[in-house]
């Protein structure tokens, strides 16, 4: 009776310890690829500090895991409140070398802190984080 009351939490342990390490490993993966064919590199810095009242663009670059470009459509979207700061454009087509860009207007008027995420088929997120200050 004691070796099956040992066998059970023991079982237990190993069981969550299996599905903690499987976890991790699919949201990290090995080499920070993950399970994704494809990635999205933002081009430039991921930290953008803007003035009220201005612009600028957010770039991303999407290819294989061998460096050599896809061709696609990548979907921007805002994350958070942007009070009154918008994307010109919520979707961009990569040219020839992989590269998609959209517009930020920083058109508000008060400080404010969101993210911007980029999306493309097969590839994680790239994601800014915006600080837009007062003019």
């Amino acid at each position: 009776m004691s070796i099956r009351t040992l066998s059970i939490p023991h079982t237990l342990v190993i069981t969550a310890g299996f599905s903690l390490a499987a976890a991790c490993g699919s949201s990290s993966g090995d080499n920070g690829e993950g399970d994704f064919e494809a990635a999205l590199t933002i081009v430039g810095d991921q930290q953008l500090s803007l003035d009220s009242r201005t612009q600028t663009e957010l770039e991303v670059r999407y290819h294989d895991h061998d460096g050599e470009p896809l061709h696609g459509g990548v979907l921007f979207d805002i994350e958070g409140d942007s009070d009154g700061a918008y994307l010109v454009d919520s979707s961009a087509e990569t040219d020839d070398d992989g590269h998609a860009a959209v517009v930020l207007e920083a058109a508000n008027e008060d400080e404010v802190s969101f993210s911007i995420e980029a999306t493309a088929p097969d590839a994680a997120p790239a994601v800014w984080d915006i600080t837009i200050a007062e003019r």
